[in-house]
């Protein structure tokens, strides 16, 4: 089988852009301490995706998140200007009303702060659930309009 010149030149071409975009998709994974729970998070170009899996099992597919604010700015990990930072917690919390004496406070976090824009997301994985949250370092109180959580 021949294949012309332009076609090599063409798959060798294609092949090295897929490195380039492979180089630049981020996914930051985070299990919760017991390993029940994982969450996969991949912001960039494209937008925030978070997936989530339970035991393995794909409970929440790849789906975008993004908080839409008054006067129309997006919150959307739109960025490839990112700090992660990861830390992990387990403490015990003394209620004063509760039905437990005891709340066995446990988890794995990953912190995404998109610097130049000043806000990012904090993604929890406790053994029995996971938790997001997203926060800005503005001074000034801001409204969301719509919250984009598929």
């Amino acid at each position: 089988m021949r294949i012309t010149a332009s076609i090599a030149v063409s798959l060798v071409l294609f092949g090295l852009s897929g490195r380039v975009f492979a180089q630049n998709a981020r996914v930051y994974d985070l299990t919760s301490p017991g390993g029940i729970n994982r969450i996969s998070v991949s912001p960039g170009s494209g937008g925030l995706l978070w997936g989530f899996y339970h035991r393995g099992q794909l409970v929440l597919a790849p789906s975008e998140l993004a908080l839409q604010l008054r006067g129309g700015e997006l919150l959307d990990g739109h960025s490839l200007d990112i700090k992660a930072t990861r830390e992990s917690r387990d403490e015990v919390i003394l209620p004063l009303h509760y039905k437990r004496d005891t709340i066995h406070d446990r988890y794995n976090q990953l912190t995404l702060l998109f610097a130049r824009e000043g806000y990012g997301v904090i993604f929890r994985a406790y053994d029995d659930g996971v938790a997001y949250r997203w926060f800005t370092r503005r001074k000034d109180s801001l409204t969301i309009q719509s919250e984009k959580a598929d």
